[in-house]
């Protein structure tokens, strides 16, 4: 996890899931070819509720309704194989090696 460039990004699915379950919107930056990193760049006038979540996420004391979450993740799951290239793939495959 980390800023770049002004926006945070992370490769942690869970967390990207989170931080758009509770409203941050995103985009995909390729890493490599099967790697990629969320990139968030929050409003000013949510900055301080962004770095709240990434601190409760952190320690484990985050909360998001399940449903939602799951809803969620499946589209991005989704978002993630096509951008990547694998449509119907299995997170098995799109998470295989380089090389």
């Amino acid at each position: 996890m980390g800023v770049a460039g002004g926006a945070f990004g992370t490769d942690d699915l869970a967390l990207a899931t989170t931080l758009v379950c509770s409203g941050f919107e995103y985009e995909l930056k390729r890493l490599n070819s099967t790697k990629v990193m969320w990139l968030f760049d929050p409003p000013a006038s949510r900055e301080d509720e962004f770095f709240d979540m990434l601190t409760r996420y952190e320690s484990r004391t985050c909360k998001v309704e399940p449903w939602s979450y799951t809803i969620e993740l499946s589209r991005m799951k989704s978002k993630l194989f096509s951008f990547l290239g694998r449509t119907g793939a299995s997170p098995a495959a799109a998470s295989a090696p380089d090389g």
